[in-house]
């Protein structure tokens, strides 16, 4: 159940390593590190403006900047490892931090965890107790459901709503999803100086884009991209420029920002709780009335992130085509696109795009903070209870076959390479999704055991053997929606090969198959798994994040507290079983990457 990505913030923030710069050794992927960018594009892009402000809204901002401080601060402790992932929390993001936060101990200890194993039922307890008493869940009549649970530590909330659309449900054209994210924070027509004019100049250049686009004389279509440039340039003059982040801003925001994964696509904010009728009212106006301007200047700021992460990264250009030759579904698609699909998005795209898979009934908004229950109720009524529009999303948990492709035969199983960043192995094995949670919880299980830790089995093996340098773990890579892999990768040393790791992977691997993990380790597990829920509970951005990729992923964030005494269930010999069957060398894929000459 767990990449945590998309995404998601993305997966830098959920990444295992063993050793800090594991995966800056690898060269990092097209979505991994994307959201440090992003993070960075949105301060200046969606305009963090400095501006008056009243005294409680300062105070208000102080708040809301140590709710953030765990993306701000995290990336050394394995304590700030947990935070940082808290405004990006999935399904698994959850059960993934097991092993190592219970093997550092510090979170652990500091909660009294390891007392005795009969605290195991009372926590889980404890954490049904506090969420059912403090979180209300409603559906509008048009579908769009709501999540509030209300935290009164601060006069404070955080937002999240959540589109169940991503990369994975484009059709034709990549990268869209990630394009529409990019201006869903170019406003409405009310940021426009004169819309009416503005409105019309939008539409002939889509008509001058679509002229460049089929066109196939080199010198007449430079010229129809010149003339595009110049009608961009005067469309923009008709736009107050980042509006809406420089007037959220000024109403003491923080934590403006969203992200794109294969799964999903989540907005944030975090405000001062006065200003909850205020997030209501532009919300609803940005996705009932959005104006996609400045598409063909953005296109240029996705192209550079692109180049940053992809062609600039020694392995960027290699994990794209692993993806590409080891799935058999959607996930084998960069989420940012090729260079080619961006440069032919057009602004009609992006709104096709938008009438097809954003309705009311595709959107979960969910608060976590000082707010009122029934206002909220109130306020999404108001704002939202008039959206007619309907994308046909039933929000229901489907089992899917494996994302196993066609090979013709054993060797098409292997994706070999060079470049400087070798030598890299890695192996995946293909896993259901989310779903299929007889599965999810013994892989998660699995992937912590084998490299969840400073003791875990595979740096045992490996890391202290002198035979690789780190080894690592995602356990479901790139997503978690759909069936994916369960995916390990190592850096060999200079005395050992990319074989010999290799066959000393699939060994411990075999070796947890039939036996399963100790009991020792399950209990971490599982008490390590309750230390990180205790671990969001105090975040608003973290439990906002987490209740909306329960709801939607496994169709109820209910399941936050109920997978916790599912967890008490499992057994080493369950455990063993269900990773038996899917942790085998006939259901898996390797990449070979050996170091450029």
């Amino acid at each position: 159940m767990a990449w945590a990505i998309a995404i998601a913030i993305s997966c830098l923030n959920f990444h295992k390593g063993n050793e800090p710069n594991a995966i800056g050794r690898i060269g990092g992927g097209v979505i991994m590190g994307m959201a440090s960018l992003r993070r960075l594009q949105l301060k200046r892009h969606h305009g963090q403006a400095v501006s008056h402000t009243t005294r409680r809204q300062r105070i208000c901002t102080v708040c809301l900047k140590q709710s953030h401080a765990a993306a701000d601060d995290a990336g050394v402790s394995r304590r700030g490892l947990l935070r940082k992932g808290l405004l990006g929390t999935s399904v698994g993001f959850l059960h993934s931090q097991a092993g190592r936060l219970i093997v550092s101990g510090d979170i652990a200890e500091a909660r009294g965890l390891l007392d005795s194993s009969s605290d195991v039922y009372r926590m889980a307890h404890d954490v049904e107790k506090r969420l059912r008493q403090s979180t209300v869940k409603f559906q509008l009549e048009n579908g769009l459901t709501v999540l509030v649970r209300q935290r009164r530590n601060a006069p404070v909330f955080s937002a999240l709503t959540y589109a169940d659309v991503g990369a994975y449900d484009e059709k034709g054209i990549l990268g869209v999803a990630h394009m529409l994210e990019h201006l869903a924070f170019k406003g409405s027509p009310r940021q426009s100086v004169n819309f009416e004019k503005e409105s019309a100049l939008l539409e002939h250049m889509d008509d001058v884009f679509e002229e460049a686009r089929v066109c196939t004389d080199p010198r007449k279509k430079g010229m129809l991209l010149d003339r595009l440039d110049t009608m961009q340039r005067e469309a923009s003059s008709l736009a107050e420029s980042n509006a809406y982040g420089s007037f959220l801003a000024r109403q003491g925001a923080v934590g403006l920002n969203a992200e794109t994964s294969h799964d999903a696509t989540k907005y944030y904010v975090s405000l001062p709780n006065n200003k909850l009728e205020l997030f209501f009212a532009l919300e609803a106006e940005r996705f009932q009335a959005p104006v996609f301007r400045d598409v063909y200047s953005e296109k240029k700021v996705v192209l550079e992130e692109r180049k940053m992460l992809v062609e600039g990264s020694p392995m960027g250009t290699y994990q794209e085509e692993y993806a590409k030759v080891s799935f058999g579904n959607n996930y084998s698609r960069p989420v940012i696109g090729t260079e080619e699909d961006i440069d032919s998005i057009g602004r009609k795209d992006v709104e096709k795009f938008f009438r097809e898979k954003y309705g009311p009934d595709a959107l979960t908004i969910t608060i976590v903070g000082s707010v009122d229950p029934e206002a909220v109720r109130l306020y999404a009524e108001k704002y939202f209870g008039n959206w007619v529009s309907s994308v046909g999303h039933t929000g229901l948990c489907t089992t899917e076959p494996l994302a196993i492709p066609s090979f013709s035969s054993d060797d098409d199983r292997c994706l070999r390479g060079s470049n400087s960043a070798g030598p890299i192995l890695l192996r995946s094995w293909y896993r259901p999704g989310v779903c299929d949670t007889a599965a999810s919880i013994p892989l998660d299980i699995a992937d912590e055991c084998l490299t969840g830790g400073r003791h875990s089995r595979l740096r045992n093996a490996l890391v202290m053997t002198s035979k690789a340098l780190t080894v690592s773990s995602y356990g479901t890579f790139p997503g978690e929606k759909h069936p994916s892999q369960m995916l390990v990768y190592a850096v060999p040393t200079a005395v050992s090969d990319l074989q010999e790791v290799d066959q000393i992977i699939m060994s411990e691997i075999d070796a947890f198959c039939d036996a399963g993990p100790t009991q020792q380790e399950l209990l971490k597990f599982i008490k390590g798994t309750q230390s990180a829920v205790f671990g969001v509970l105090q975040s608003n951005a973290g439990m906002a994040s987490a209740l909306a990729s329960y709801e939607n992923l496994t169709t109820s964030w209910e399941n936050i507290y109920k997978e916790m005494y599912t967890l008490v269930d499992q057994t080493p010999r369950s455990v063993a079983d269900e990773c038996s069957k899917y942790l085998t060398a006939s259901n898996s894929f390797a990449g070979y990457v050996n170091k450029s000459m």
